[in-house]
């Protein structure tokens, strides 16, 4: 009997043993099954990265000044790029092995380490020079790291075209080394390859090279010819967005002297001159237009019969002494109303009416006045008839498009019909909802244009590192404009754009001929400028130079002038004045003696007759023997 009690006791034991065991497996089971979820979880978020790069604001700059763009050209400029001063982006070549490569083919590392040296501190913008180095630049962000905060950027669009057409939430960038003939090549083929930036050289981004790019919202960087603190001043005074060096703290130390404004604004006309005139009527684009504005910002919607008329609201109502919804009538009828809000009384004009008058005055005025298009209305076959409006007036050079995508839902449409037009969305996109709001600027290829209750400093920094300029709306009185033209805005819509009229655009000195060291102003010297106005004409102004530098063909001298801005002033900066020494020319040859020349011909065609007689006769001798 006790050893049958042994037997269960011994049993008990054991399969109490057995429990322990099996509760013990099953608990490290469940443990590696949960670590494991866990590891997969971990490996899936290090696939992609949607971490803004917190990027650097220089202590001493112009009023807001180009973002700085180091090109990382060796090791040594890369170790340069993570400091206590930084650029906000770094250029680096990827390869087709998926490598950040030096300028000469120089390995500095896989692309994947060199992007956890930037540690989130700098943009990277992957350069890419071929189909093979596209492919694999692809191919990381699809299988390796898919980083929201980026660029590709190339010198062939059809590349950057290639990567944003798979990779759409980054940013592109083309790089024009030589600038196209005609200069809306570069707007039309940036924009269809889903390209905000223009990146040009300093000898070709004068002042109205780079304000022509950006009136068509494009932002346009400029790689300095070569690394001297006078190209540098040249880059920054051209008011272009971004600034390109291996050497980016030189820039930043060319920032101490200009500490003004370094670019003009665009006086957007909203709705005309809405003050005076009835809204969005040809009286009102006419008046605004000979004002001086830069651009008109008109609103279109559709009527019954498919005609794009040009007025703020969906009715009639409020605008004219008639009454209905616009898609609701046809043209006819719009047209047999008055716009009744300001005298003289007009009608409701067509867009092509509105196309004709600004062609006109623009060729009248030696203007380059751009059209802001509001659509207004959200009928899918709205961007449909405006194409075939712009096809037939050839318009698309001095167009760009704007809307409240929220509501209208058309920037898709704009993007597939009229890859060609610049957009921005009108939604309310804000610092704080930025980062959410990126992929899908980035996939609709869109810039922005925000209600300027949205600026600050700190947001105007985040959207200039990342190739987006900042305009804004609706300014109203005079005052109101000509503050916000002293705050770095580059665009200002607003009601009163007659206010610009004899305001100063930008600065500037014809080259001075066969110049010499004594005809150089010194720094702090007076000098004469030339003040380009808003209305198109010119004045004389003084001016002070603040730096000269002596240069291969001759010296430059860099000077600024301050404008008085009611009760305050703007300082604007010229681009280098150039001062030419004269060519010298080498000594002049004493001609070669006709006589000479005579007779080496004689003596060359004596030995020419000699030696093939000579032939002739050994000939002869061969053949009979």
């Amino acid at each position: 009997m006790m050893k049958k009690q042994n037997r269960v006791n011994a049993f008990k034991a054991s399969a109490l043993a057995l429990c322990a065991v099996a509760a013990l497996a099953a608990l490290w089971l469940g443990m590696s099954v949960l670590g494991g979820f866990t590891a997969l979880k971990a490996k899936a978020e290090t696939q992609k990265d949607t971490r803004l790069v917190e990027t650097y604001t220089p202590s001493v700059a112009p009023v807001c000044p180009p973002t700085v763009v180091c090109d990382v050209k060796d090791s040594t400029v890369l170790e340069s790029v993570v400091g206590d001063v930084r650029p906000s982006n770094a250029i680096l070549r990827f390869d087709a092995r998926k490598n950040a490569v030096g300028a000469n083919g120089e390995t500095l590392g896989s692309f994947i380490d060199v992007y956890g040296k930037l540690n989130k501190k700098v943009i990277p913008i992957a350069y890419v020079n071929d189909d093979a180095s596209a492919d694999a630049l692809i191919d990381f962000l699809s299988n390796t790291l898919d980083i929201l905060d980026m660029a590709v950027m190339s010198d062939k669009a059809a590349l950057v075209a290639k990567v944003r057409k798979a990779k759409p939430s980054l940013r592109g960038i083309i790089e024009y080394k030589n600038l196209p003939e005609n200069l809306y090549t570069a707007v039309k083929e940036s924009t269809e390859a889903c390209a905000s930036v223009v990146v040009l050289s300093s000898k070709d981004a004068d002042v109205k090279n780079v304000t022509y790019l950006q009136a068509r919202f494009k932002s346009v960087w400029v790689r300095s010819n070569s690394e001297t603190f006078g190209n540098f001043l040249t880059c920054i005074a051209s008011g272009a967005l971004g600034v390109i060096a291996s050497d980016f703290k030189y820039v930043y130390d060319a920032f101490s002297f200009t500490d003004g404004y370094t670019r003009n604004i665009f006086n957007v006309a909203h709705r005309g001159l809405p003050s005076k005139y009835n809204e969005n009527s040809l009286g009102g684009i006419e008046a605004a237009m000979r004002a001086g504005v830069t651009h008109l910002e008109l609103d279109g919607h559709l009527t019954k019969d498919k005609h794009i008329v040009i007025n703020h609201d969906d009715t009639v109502d409020r605008e004219t002494n008639g009454s209905g919804v616009i898609a609701d009538l046809t043209l006819a009828q719009i047209k047999s109303f008055d716009l009744d809000l300001k005298t003289p009384h007009e009608k409701m004009p067509t867009l092509e009416e509105c196309i004709d008058l600004i062609e006109r005055l623009n060729a009248e005025l030696g203007s380059d006045v751009v059209l802001v298009f509001e659509i207004k209305d959200d009928q899918t076959d709205f961007v449909e008839n405006m194409k075939r409006v712009l096809d037939e007036k050839d318009f698309y050079d001095s167009i760009v498009v704007i809307t409240f995508e929220s509501s209208e839902k058309q920037l898709m449409r704009l993007k597939e019909t009229v890859p060609q037009i610049p957009t921005a969305t009108l939604d309310a996109v804000s610092q704080g909802s930025f980062k959410n709001d990126l992929p899908t600027l980035n996939a609709k290829n869109t810039g922005v244009d925000l209600i300027q209750v949205l600026r600050n400093d700190v947001y105007e920094r985040m959207l200039v590192d990342r190739g987006f300029a900042g305009w804004y709306w609706t300014f109203g009185a005079p005052n109101d404009v000509k503050t916000a033209s002293l705050s770095g805005v580059l665009g200002v819509t607003n009601n009163a754009a007659d206010c610009f009229k004899d305001g100063v655009r930008y600065v500037y000195a014809d080259a001075v001929e066969n110049a010499t060291a004594s005809d150089v102003p010194d720094i702090g010297d007076s000098i004469t400028l030339k003040a380009v106005l808003y209305d198109g004409t010119e004045k004389n102004v003084f001016g002070e130079v603040y730096y000269t530098e002596k240069t291969a063909q001759g010296w430059e001298c860099f000077a600024k002038y301050v404008e008085p801005v009611g009760e305050s002033s703007r300082t604007v900066y010229t681009q280098g004045i150039r001062y030419l020494a004269p060519v010298k020319t080498p000594d002049a040859q004493k001609p070669f003696p006709v006589g000479a020349t005579v007779g080496l011909i004689a003596a060359a065609v004596a030995v020419i007759a000699a030696a093939v007689a000579a032939a002739l006769i050994l000939l002869k001798k061969r053949k009979k023997a």
